[in-house]
């Protein structure tokens, strides 16, 4: 495995239940960073919502962050997200090519 790839810094982010509590009863989430690690990083997909050839607009952009499985193993797609240069990626699936524990390839959406 080639771990020279791994050099983009990618925070994993979790919504967990606070102290207080709002007008209602409830518990108020806070967003709580709960790991980090170096991933490499490539854009797949976008979804046109609008444009010509010269405007075009992106609703929907899917990107795959790879990194060594061990590192953070187990992400958990409508609990877990990614933070990476300051935009909030939301986990669609993550996938251990093959069960070989070697790296965690995870497919996310940045909605605009």
């Amino acid at each position: 495995m080639n771990r020279g790839k791994y050099r983009h810094l990618v925070e994993i982010w979790q919504d967990i239940e606070g102290s207080e509590t709002d007008e209602l009863g409830n518990k108020i989430l806070v967003p709580t960073k709960v790991g980090e690690t170096l991933a490499s990083t490539k854009s797949l997909v976008g979804s046109l919502i609008a444009g010509r050839p010269a405007g075009t607009k992106f609703e929907k952009t899917t990107c795959k962050f790879c990194w060594p499985y061990f590192n953070f193993p187990v992400v958990i797609a409508g609990v877990h997200y990614l933070m990476f240069r300051g935009k909030r990626f939301n986990i669609d699936y993550s996938l251990n090519d093959e069960f070989k524990d070697e790296e965690l390839q995870v497919f996310c959406s940045e909605i605009n």
